[in-house]
C-alpha cells in the first residue's frame, strides 16, 4: 500500500450477537418477556441431518446477557457451574451455521461501503474502505453510517477504523471511552499516525493469542501491549512461536493481516425460528416485519432488488401430520417491478399473508429472494426528498401489492384490440407479461381481425364506442318501444328513445360460428337521471340484452 493511500479497514464487533439470536427465538408475540430473563448461550457445532444440538452438564457458555452476568454467571463456565449461581438461568444452544448466517447478513450490509468484506465467527465483520471513504464524506461519516445501519437491524455493535483488521477489531473491543467519537459511543477512528500510540494502550487480551499464551504473559505481570514490546525480543519470539511476527507488529501499530473475501449467497434469505409454536396470522405479521427489515438491508448493501419473493411457513410437524397437512406452506410471488425497500416488501407480503389459512401452528418462517436484479439508483434531485416513495415511485409497490392480493393475472394494462365486437375491443395484458410476448399477442389479434361479410350502418351517423362494457350482458324481457319499463341495477327505468346504431352480419365467420347482431342505442330515464345504453338484438331469435353503457 503506497504512502498516498494507506490501508483503512473497518471492524464491526457484535458483542451480544449470540444473546440476540437466542432472544429472537424466544421473543414472539406470546413471550415478550424474553429480554427480562437471565440467559446463557452455548455455541455448538452443526450435527448431521441438521438436528438440534443437545445441552450437556459439561457444555460451556459462550455468551451471557447482563441479567445473568449480574448474578455471577460468566462465559467459559459450564452449565453446572452457571446454574449453581443462578437457578433461573435459561440456556439455549445455537448452531455455528446460525451464527455464520447472521454474520453474513451483516456482511451484506457492509458491502455497500466497500468491495472487500470478511467476517469471523462468532462476532466480527470487516470491510476495507481504503478507496471508498471519499464517497461518504470522510472516515467518521463512514463509521457512523455503518454503525447506524447495523443497529437498525437490532444488533448491539461497536466499530473501529484503523490500519488493519486485527488492530481495528482490538480497538473496537478494548479502547478506552475517551478515544471514542464524541458523536457516538462505541465508534473509534484512528489515523495511521496515531496507530503506534493507540496500540500501546490496548490490554494483553486484545492480542489474537490462544488462552495458554495469554495466561503465561499474565503470570509474568505483562498486562498491556506496551509491556509486551519492552520484553527481550529473542525470548519473546521464542515463546510466541508462529504468532511472533503478527503480535510484535500489532504492538507497534502495524497490521498487514489479509482478509478472506466474503462471497455473498446468490439467493439472499432470512429465517426465523421460535421455540413455542404460535397460531394465528397476527404473530406472524409481527415476525415478518423484522424479517423484511433484515432482507431489505441486505439487498440495499448488495445494490440489488428482488424480482421474485419466496415465503415459507414451517408448521409444527407433529400437529401438521396429525391434521393431514403438509409440513410447509410456500408462496412464490412474481413482482411486476423489482423492490428492495422494507415498507414495499412488507406491504406486498402482508397483503398475501392476510389471506392465508393456517393448517397448523408455525415454528419458523423463511423469506428468500430467488431472483434479484441490480437496483437502479436514482439521480440526486435536491428539489425532493427521496427517503420516501411517493407519486410515480410508489406505483411499482402498489402494483406488486395488488398482484399479491388479487393475483398476477388480474393486474395489468388495458390494451385496445381491433375488433367489431365491443366486448372484445380491449384485453387486460398482465404486468408480468414480457413486452415481447405482449407484442406477439397484439399482432396476432390484429392480424386475425377481418371485416364482416355484411355491415349496415344508419346513414349520416358516426358511431361512438361505449364508455363501459358490462362484465355480463343483462337479458331484457320487455319489447323495445318508447314508454316500456325495465329494471336494471335495482332501479326502474323507462325507455324514452330508441335509435338504430348498426347491424353486424357473419362477423368472425372463420371461427365456424359467425355472429349476427343488431345494435340499438336507447335512452333510459329514471328518478335519478338519464342513462344511455347499448342493446344487442339477435336478428334470428329476437333475444335482447343490455350490453354496454355511455357514462
Amino acid at each position: 500500500m503506497s504512502a498516498l493511500s494507506p490501508r483503512r479497514v473497518v471492524a464491526l464487533v457484535l458483542p451480544e450477537l449470540l444473546v440476540e439470536l437466542a432472544v429472537r427465538r424466544l421473543s414472539t408475540a406470546r413471550t415478550p418477556r424474553a429480554r427480562q430473563l437471565p440467559l446463557g448461550v452455548v455455541l455448538a457445532e452443526d450435527l448431521a441431518g441438521g438436528s438440534e444440538p443437545v445441552l450437556q452438564p459439561s457444555s460451556v457458555l459462550a455468551q451471557v446477557n447482563r441479567l445473568a452476568r449480574r448474578q455471577g454467571v460468566a462465559p467459559g463456565q459450564t452449565l453446572v457451574e452457571a446454574q449453581a449461581l443462578c437457578s433461573k438461568l435459561v440456556v439455549r444452544a445455537l448452531r455455528r451455521s446460525e451464527v455464520e448466517t447472521a454474520l453474513a447478513a451483516v456482511a451484506d450490509v457492509a458491502l455497500g461501503f466497500g468491495p472487500l468484506v470478511a467476517f469471523r465467527a462468532p462476532d466480527t465483520v470487516w470491510v476495507d474502505v481504503t478507496g471508498s471513504v471519499q464517497l461518504w464524506g470522510g472516515e467518521a461519516t463512514v463509521v457512523l453510517e455503518l454503525l447506524g445501519r447495523v443497529r437498525q437491524l437490532g444488533h448491539s455493535a461497536n466499530i473501529a477504523l484503523a490500519a488493519g483488521p486485527e488492530l481495528a477489531a482490538a480497538l473496537a473491543r478494548w479502547l478506552a471511552p475517551e478515544r471514542q467519537l464524541a458523536a457516538e459511543r462505541g465508534a473509534v477512528v484512528v489515523s495511521p499516525e496515531q496507530s503506534a500510540e493507540v496500540a500501546t494502550e490496548l490490554p494483553l487480551a486484545a492480542l489474537p493469542l490462544p488462552p495458554e499464551l495469554l495466561t503465561y504473559f499474565t503470570r509474568l505481570g505483562v498486562l498491556t501491549l506496551a509491556e509486551v514490546s519492552r520484553l527481550p525480543r529473542a525470548q519473546t519470539v521464542a515463546r510466541l512461536g508462529e504468532y511472533a511476527a503478527s503480535v510484535l507488529d500489532l504492538c507497534v501499530g502495524r497490521d498487514d493481516t489479509p482478509l478472506t473475501p466474503y462471497r455473498p449467497a446468490v439467493t439472499p434469505s432470512e429465517r426465523v425460528e421460535w421455540d413455542e409454536p404460535i397460531d394465528g396470522i397476527e404473530p406472524l405479521g409481527f415476525v415478518l416485519r423484522g424479517v423484511c427489515a433484515r432482507l431489505s438491508a441486505r439487498l440495499g448493501g448488495r445494490g440489488e432488488a428482488a424480482q421474485r419473493l419466496a415465503l415459507t411457513l414451517h408448521y409444527d410437524r407433529a400437529i401438521a401430520e396429525l391434521r393431514g397437512a403438509s409440513p410447509e406452506l410456500k408462496f412464490a410471488l412474481e413482482l411486476p417491478a423489482a423492490l428492495w425497500r422494507q415498507e414495499e416488501l412488507w406491504r406486498v407480503l402482508n397483503s398475501k399473508l392476510a389471506r392465508v389459512e393456517l393448517a397448523a401452528p408455525t415454528v419458523a418462517l423463511t423469506l428468500a429472494a430467488p431472483a434479484v436484479v441490480r437496483a437502479l439508483a436514482q439521480q440526486l434531485d435536491l428539489s425532493r426528498v427521496v427517503s420516501q416513495t411517493t407519486g410515480s415511485e410508489a406505483l411499482p409497490s402498489l402494483i406488486a401489492e395488488l398482484s399479491a392480493d388479487l393475483g398476477a393475472g388480474s393486474v395489468g394494462v388495458l390494451e385496445q384490440v381491433d375488433s367489431h365486437l365491443s366486448e372484445e375491443q380491449s384485453v387486460l395484458v398482465p404486468v408480468l407479461a414480457t413486452q415481447k410476448s405482449a407484442g406477439k399477442r397484439s399482432r396476432r389479434r390484429r392480424g386475425g381481425a377481418q371485416l364482416p361479410l355484411s355491415r349496415v350502418r344508419r346513414a349520416g351517423t358516426e358511431r361512438s364506442p361505449p364508455t363501459r362494457v358490462l362484465p355480463e350482458p343483462v337479458p331484457l324481457s320487455v319489447s323495445l318501444r318508447r314508454g316500456a319499463s325495465l329494471c336494471f341495477d335495482q332501479r326502474l327505468y323507462t325507455i324514452e328513445s330508441i335509435c338504430f346504431e348498426e347491424r353486424l352480419d357473419s362477423v368472425q365467420w372463420w371461427t365456424g360460428r359467425p355472429i349476427a347482431r343488431d345494435l340499438v342505442r336507447v335512452v333510459l330515464a329514471s328518478a335519478d337521471g338519464v342513462l344511455e345504453a347499448s342493446v344487442c338484438v339477435d336478428p334470428h331469435s329476437g333475444a335482447r340484452s343490455l350490453q354496454a353503457l355511455w357514462d
